[in-house]
């Protein structure tokens, strides 16, 4: 039978532009029995779902339960599953299913070290808003908040909340209530994690803007003509492999959580943090990077590039390796002499000679992890010994202001359905 060309080639037109639907706006919360297009948060969970980040899961038979109060163990497995976290401590946990997650989650600094942790645990407002705060590097900000009962925040959690307030995240409940010892819903925590996350990356991306916090869950990939006006996260997704950042603008800081090696060019970039140990970060010529913190082992940065400064914080167990020149390093860290600064390659040229200045007292971390509480894990690593030079001078960075960002205001909270947690 002969076919007209004209409708040929519309028939293939509409089956090529059907197949580039996104999977997950069509099969994700559709597939949970009690997430119906109407609910509020339908589409947040279908975004995080299978088709989407692959991040939730329902209970095995078909349903979601978004009005169930949200877990310890559970949180601990969105965030594990969004940044692709590997490092694990003991922990005991009676939960089988939650245990690697907590594991990771204490492994992180998201979760305070303990000995024994009940999965089942609900998590509050106040602590939900703190743990995620943690993983995405949100720095607490001020010590009351705007909402009408601050009284009743928690003083541990109080700069979180009010951080997450003044850049929008969360708006509370109504009559400007937080409701702090309330427990957050399944529903109304992923709305929060997704008013903080633009995008997960898990491929090469060219000429993408993010307002809110990027992360990369993968490696051997490139972020390229990007602009994030938020943090940039590689997660520990990417162990073992390399992200390259060309000419990308953070106005955040670019967050390490592994063992990755992160090259970076044309591009100047005002903050680095390190918590991966094994991480290396590789300057290219023709960039700048103001100032690196670094909360981790056996670290190596090097390059032709600019690194300003280096801050060895006293988390670091030590074997910190800095190859670029005329950087001012603070805390432990090893300067190749001249004859060595070949770095960690055998092309002597793409290890410049290291001018520098090299003082032996530690400086404390400025970041998440640097609350008492938290204390992010590393293999220890026997310490270099070094010989202090000079007491070097620093020029303090300005700390950028987020704009605001929207957030979806939740609708009518229905009644909590049992929920059996899925691994």
């Amino acid at each position: 039978m002969k076919i007209n060309k004209k409708i040929f080639s519309l028939m293939l037109a509409l089956t090529l532009t059907v197949s580039m639907i996104p999977s997950f706006v069509a099969s994700a919360a559709s597939n949970y029995d009690d997430v119906a297009p109407s609910h509020w948060a339908y589409g947040v969970i279908s975004r995080w779902s299978g088709g989407g980040y692959g991040v939730l899961n329902g209970d095995g038979d078909g349903n979601f339960s978004p009005d169930r109060g949200l877990s310890l163990g559970e949180l601990a497995a969105i965030l594990s599953k969004s940044f692709g976290y590997t490092d694990k401590v003991s922990v005991d946990v009676p939960q089988a299913w939650a245990k690697e997650f907590i594991e990771k989650a204490v492994a992180a600094g998201v979760y305070e070290r303990a000995e024994f942790y009940d999965a089942d645990t609900k998590v509050t407002r106040e602590q939900a808003i703190k743990y995620i705060a943690i993983a995405y590097n949100i720095q607490p900000n001020g010590f009351t908040t705007t909402f009408v009962d601050d009284l009743y925040i928690g003083d541990e959690y109080k700069a979180y909340v009010n951080a997450f307030k003044q850049l929008g995240y969360i708006v509370g409940r109504g009559n400007n209530d937080f409701d702090p010892q309330a427990v957050y819903t399944r529903a109304e925590a992923m709305q929060v994690i997704d008013n903080t996350t633009s995008e997960i990356l898990d491929y090469s991306d060219v000429g993408g803007e993010y307002s809110k916090a990027l992360i990369v869950r993968n490696s051997n990939l490139t972020v390229r003509e990007t602009k994030v006006e938020q943090n940039l996260i590689i997660g520990q997704g990417a162990y073992g492999g390399t992200v390259s950042l060309d000419n990308v603008s953070i106005s955040g800081s670019l967050i390490i959580l592994g063992s990755t090696e992160v090259s970076i060019s044309n591009s100047t970039i005002q903050s680095v943090v390190i918590f991966g140990n094994g991480a290396k970060l590789l300057v290219n010529d023709g960039s700048t990077v103001l100032t690196v913190i670094v909360n981790s082992g056996n670290v190596t940065i090097y390059g032709n590039g600019d690194v300003r400064t280096v801050n060895v914080t006293e988390k670091s167990p030590g074997n910190v390796v800095v190859y670029t020149r005329n950087t001012t390093v603070t805390g432990n860290a090893i300067v190749p002499t001249p004859a060595a600064s070949a770095g960690p390659s055998a092309s002597p040229s793409a290890h410049p000679t290291s001018t520098a200045i090299v003082s032996s007292s530690p400086s404390p971390s400025s970041s998440p992890s640097a609350i008492p509480t938290i204390d992010p894990t590393g293999s220890p690593i026997a310490e270099p010994t070094n010989t202090a030079i000079a007491e070097p001078t620093t020029t303090p960075i300005a700390e950028p202001t987020p704009g605001p960002i929207e957030e979806p205001t939740p609708g009518p909270i229905e009644e909590p359905t049992p929920f059996v947690p899925e691994p």
